[in-house]
């Protein structure tokens, strides 16, 4: 297995809820500084709303966005989307981050490690300013994610979650969004049943190799991996829960889109130092 290789919301019933040169702070410390860990080898793309992908998600009755290429990542002092939509770190190394903590004034978009809920205070600052305050990346709010999840038309039948399997055998769990106006790839299914377990990933499979998977994205199809979530210096639950931060609405609350293999929602069950995944949108004018 490979270190850093990309492996493996209703909602309450009323949801009450620097910058031009982004460095890391000097509270990060290695997770191993005695040893010779290296930072991994990340494929990356530009920061460029040409390169985002295809397919329109409305998020609202009057608004449509287009979803980044991969998650947002920090690779050896630069900000990137990764390359493709199934990666993810799944060990954390000070040089190589994609599981953020609460993004304000007084974390570098959360690139802390503390454990602390007290030590993520300040004002929020937006995620997609990583790539200038003129960035036209943004990230989700929670009742943007509410609407794709359940309020969007055919909301139910156009999410689901799955798997993707690369050309090496190895499989990467996640949640796929298809775009509103979806048309299924010719030899592709797509089911939105969820599976009966945490686990249970299997109702939607698609392959790297056979380019089962291509076609869906070529379609417009979104995956978000089920990347787990970071404490300190620990991610845990890889292959079995995603969680990808919501930027604030009007509560106080903190929220993420939230899924396992049964579920998808949009939650407010950990505070701001747990480390999250981030997956940028841009706005279709």
């Amino acid at each position: 297995m490979k270190q850093y290789r990309n492996y493996l919301l209703m909602f309450s019933a009323a949801l009450a809820l620097v910058f031009a040169a982004c460095q890391k702070e000097n509270q990060i410390d290695p997770i191993n500084p005695d040893t010779n860990d290296t930072v991994p080898t990340v494929d990356t793309i530009p920061a460029d709303p040409a390169r985002a992908l295809t397919g329109l998600f409305s998020v609202s009755e009057s608004g449509q966005v287009r979803f980044a290429q991969g998650n947002l990542q920090y690779v050896n002092g630069e900000w990137c989307n990764a390359q493709q939509q199934y990666d993810f770190l799944s060990i954390f190394s000070d040089q190589a981050w994609d599981h953020f903590g609460w993004s304000t004034n007084t974390t570098n978009f959360g690139m802390r490690t503390s454990d602390s809920d007290n030590n993520y205070a300040g004002e929020y600052v937006e995620w997609g300013r990583v790539f200038g305050n003129n960035s036209p990346w943004r990230t989700l709010t929670a009742v943007e994610w509410v609407y794709l999840r359940y309020m969007r038309p055919d909301a139910y039948s156009l999410c689901g979650t799955g798997t993707i399997r690369m050309a090496d055998g190895s499989a990467v769990a996640g949640c796929f969004f298809l775009p509103d106006n979806w048309v299924l790839p010719e030899g592709c299914t797509f089911n939105p049943t969820l599976g009966t377990l945490h686990t249970d990933y299997s109702h939607n499979v698609y392959s790297v190799a056979d380019g089962s998977w291509a076609a869906m994205q070529d379609a417009g199809a979104v995956f978000l991996p089920a990347a787990g979530s970071r404490r300190g210096y620990a991610i845990n639950d890889v292959g079995t829960h995603g969680r990808y931060w919501a930027a604030p609405s009007d509560s106080y609350y903190i929220y993420y889109l939230y899924f396992t293999g049964r579920s998808i929602d949009c939650t407010n069950t950990f505070g701001p130092s747990y480390g999250n995944c981030v997956r940028l949108v841009v706005d279709n004018d």
